[in-house]
C-alpha cells in the first residue's frame, strides 16, 4: 500500500474523489439490503409465512467496515480546510440567486472541500446550472447526511451490543428504517 503521506496534490485529490465514492457505494448497499430485507418481512407477513429470513450479517459487515475504513483515513489524512467540521457547520453556506432571482444555488467555490467533493458524489443525477447547484439539492444533502450518520451510528451500535465478536456467518435483522 503507498504511503499517503508521500502523495502529490493531484493524487490527493484523486484519493478524495475515491473515498467519497466509496462512502456512497457503502451507504446506499446498506440501504438497498436492508429496504430489501423490509420488503421480504412485509411480503412474508401479508402471506402469513413464517418470519426467520433474517438479512446476512455479510452486507451489514462489509458496508460498516468500508465506512469505518473511510473514517479512519478522513481522520488520518483529513483533506481541505472543513475536514472536521460537522453537517451543521454548513448551514451557513451562502445561497444565492441568479438569471434573475429565478433560482437559487450554491457556488462551488462556497463549499469547502471535502463537504465539495461529498456533496458531488451524492449528487450525481441532480441537475444544475452553470453557476453551481441547486441549494434545494444542497439543503437535502445536508439533511440526509444527518440522518445518514446517525443511522450508521445506530446500526454500530446494534452490531457491538448484540454482536460484539461479530462471527461472518451470523445473521441479524436490522433495525427498521
Amino acid at each position: 500500500m503507498r504511503d499517503l503521506d508521500a502523495i502529490d496534490p493531484l493524487e490527493l485529490q484523486r484519493n478524495l474523489d475515491y473515498r467519497e465514492d466509496l462512502r456512497r457505494k457503502a451507504i446506499w448497499r446498506l440501504q438497498a439490503s436492508i429496504r430489501e430485507y423490509q420488503e421480504t418481512i412485509n411480503t412474508r407477513n401479508a402471506l402469513g409465512m413464517n418470519i426467520h429470513g433474517l438479512a446476512p450479517v455479510e452486507v451489514l459487515k462489509t458496508c460498516l467496515a468500508a465506512l469505518a475504513a473511510i473514517d479512519q483515513c478522513d481522520r488520518d489524512f483529513p483533506i481541505g480546510p472543513a475536514a472536521s467540521w460537522g453537517a451543521e457547520q454548513l448551514d451557513t453556506v451562502p445561497i444565492s440567486s441568479v438569471h434573475d432571482g429565478r433560482f437559487s444555488i450554491v457556488r462551488d467555490e462556497d463549499l469547502p472541500e471535502p463537504w465539495l467533493t461529498r456533496f458531488g458524489a451524492a449528487s450525481v443525477l441532480s441537475g444544475r446550472l452553470k453557476e453551481g447547484a441547486y441549494a434545494r439539492d444542497w439543503v437535502k444533502f445536508l439533511r440526509l447526511w444527518k440522518e445518514e450518520q446517525a443511522y450508521i451510528e445506530h446500526l454500530k451500535m446494534v452490531v457491538a451490543t448484540k454482536w460484539p465478536d461479530f462471527p461472518p456467518d451470523a445473521e441479524i435483522e436490522p433495525p427498521a428504517i
